[in-house]
């Protein structure tokens, strides 16, 4: 999942395929997507002359896609929550023994 790298754009597509079952994208984004299997062609209920089923020319979300976006919440809270999250309660902790320190050396 490290190895998806994609353009503001691409992206763009995939926010708002998230509240829309299909829809059309450029074949030059549509590639990249499908080559990735972030998403993945529509087809007709019905098959053409060699048994094959004919494309709707719309693209819907892939579960490839769900578990990219599960593995990139939990990359962001490993890289970015997680030690902001550790060092403000370091700080709170410190600040608080500093004030228990001060506290027992004045009553003595």
């Amino acid at each position: 999942m490290n190895d998806i790298y994609l353009r503001f754009h691409e992206r763009w597509i995939l926010f708002t395929m998230r509240f829309t079952k299909s829809r059309k994208v450029k074949p030059e984004t549509a590639h990249q997507l499908v080559s990735y299997g972030l998403i993945a062609q529509n087809h007709l209920n019905t098959k053409n002359e060699i048994g094959e089923y004919i494309p709707a020319g719309t693209y819907h979300l892939t579960d490839k896609w769900h578990r990219y976006r599960i593995f990139r919440r939990r990359d962001f809270f490993h890289r970015l929550v997680t030690p902001i999250t550790v060092t403000v309660l370091t700080t709170i902790v410190l600040r608080l023994l500093e004030r228990l320190l001060k506290w027992l050396l004045s009553q003595q």
